[in-house]
Formats: structure tokens, C-alpha cells, sequence
């Protein structure tokens, strides 16, 4: 029952956000002992919905930030996921990303000068940012900490930030349900299918106008708080 609490809740951060059943979700039930895959299954139906239903109202992306995203951060997920599947091997880059993200959100509290300095760096670097955000995507599911850098570096209104979001999250969970089903059929979780109508109503009763109510500047903050939660659960693990 726990299992339902936790989707209708992070089901409704990701309605604000664009990301949260995964970068959350995924942490915490490995800490009530799910494997990595029975947290894939249960948290990916629902996640999907959720981008699915906020796909359909984005303005659109540049063609710019789509092309790097699906030439590097695709295929990089598609590896890792599929190499963990298959072999499960032990890799830990928890404390490297919680610490690169820390430094992040150090530095836009501090200077908005040497937040404008990072974001300038991740833009520059952009390919090598998508291909990390890939591959620690499909070894951990916390591709959106990664993420959550990118697109505030690439954008500054809270629509496109979303959007951004939404459109990496939907082709994402495409590809891990594709190949969870491929590799991993044998563990998919009933709470997985049951959570994903539930998703939707939590996104079409609530997510959707707690989005709208949220304020600009207050969205700035608030995305800036996430980044730190994710960077305190990166390092917790």
C-alpha cells in the first residue's frame, strides 16, 4: 500500500517538474529493498504516463537540444541499461554526481555569476553532458539529476525547462520499457500497471494546475531545491 502512496505523491512532483517518480522513486525503494529492476517496473508505467500526457501540450523544443539528445543520450541509455540487464555489474557514481550537482546549486546560491559560469560550461560541453545523462540513466535511473542541470542551462522559462523535461523523460522511458521487456519480462510489477491510471488522474485533477498556479520566479526556486534533494539522495546512497 506504501508502494501506492509513493506514485501518487511523486506522480504529482513529476506533473510539476516533469521528472520525480524515477529521480526519487528509484532511490526509495531500493532503501525498502526492491531490486533495480522491480523499481524499474513499478515506477517506469507510471513515470510514462505521466510524460505522455505532458507531451501532448508542449510548445516545442529547438532542433538543436532534440538532435544531441537523441544522437547521445539515447544511445548511451540503451547500452548501460541493456549491459546491466544482461551482466549486473556493480557501478557506483552516486557520490561523483551528488557532488557535481551539489556544486551546482552551491554556486547559483553564491553568484549568480558563477551559475551563469557553470551553465555556460554544461552548454559548451552539451554532447558529453547528454552522453553522461544517458548512460546514468540506464545504470541507475537518475538520469534526471543530469538532466535537471542541462535544461536549466539551456533554458530559463519554466515552460521550456518543463518541456525540455518531458520530451527527454517520454523517449526515455520508451526505450527502458522497451528494453525491460526485452531483457527483464519476468519481474514486471502489477503495482507498475495499476499505478499508471493512477498517475493520470493525480496529473489531470492536480499536476496540471498546481503547475500553471506555481510563479516563475517561485519555479526557479523550487527547481533549485530539487536539484539539492536530488544531490542529498545521490550522496545518501
Amino acid at each position: 500500500m506504501i508502494v501506492f502512496f509513493i506514485l501518487i505523491a511523486l506522480a504529482l512532483c513529476q506533473s510539476i517538474f516533469g521528472m520525480g517518480l524515477l529521480v526519487f522513486g528509484t532511490p526509495i525503494l531500493l532503501l525498502i529493498d526492491y531490486s533495480y529492476e522491480q523499481a524499474l517496473w513499478t515506477l517506469l508505467p507510471a513515470s510514462f504516463t505521466v510524460s505522455s500526457l505532458q507531451l501532448l501540450e508542449i510548445s516545442g523544443l529547438d532542433r538543436e537540444f532534440r538532435t544531441k539528445f537523441l544522437t547521445w543520450s539515447i544511445p548511451a541509455l540503451s547500452v548501460t541499461l541493456a549491459t546491466y540487464l544482461i551482466w549486473h555489474p556493480s557501478i557506483k557514481i552516486e557520490l561523483i554526481m551528488g557532488l557535481v550537482m551539489l556544486m551546482f546549486v552551491i554556486s547559483r546560491i553564491l553568484s549568480r555569476a558563477a551559475g551563469d559560469w557553470v551553465s555556460n560550461f554544461i552548454k559548451c560541453n552539451s554532447k558529453t553532458a547528454m552522453f553522461v545523462m544517458g548512460a546514468v540513466h540506464g545504470i541507475s535511473n537518475m538520469g534526471g539529476s543530469v538532466l535537471s542541470l542541462i535544461s536549466t542551462s539551456y533554458y530559463n522559462e519554466k515552460s521550456q525547462i518543463r518541456d525540455a523535461v518531458v520530451y527527454c523523460y517520454w523517449f526515455f522511458g520508451l526505450c527502458q520499457l522497451a528494453l525491460l521487456a526485452l531483457f527483464s519480462f519476468q519481474e514486471i510489477s502489477m503495482f507498475g500497471i495499476a499505478g499508471s491510471p493512477i498517475a493520470a488522474v493525480v496529473y489531470l485533477l492536480l499536476g496540471k494546475r498546481s503547475f500553471e498556479m506555481v510563479e516563475q520566479n517561485a519555479f526557479k526556486h523550487l527547481f533549485t531545491t530539487f536539484i539539492l534533494i536530488c544531490a542529498a539522495l545521490l550522496l545518501y546512497q
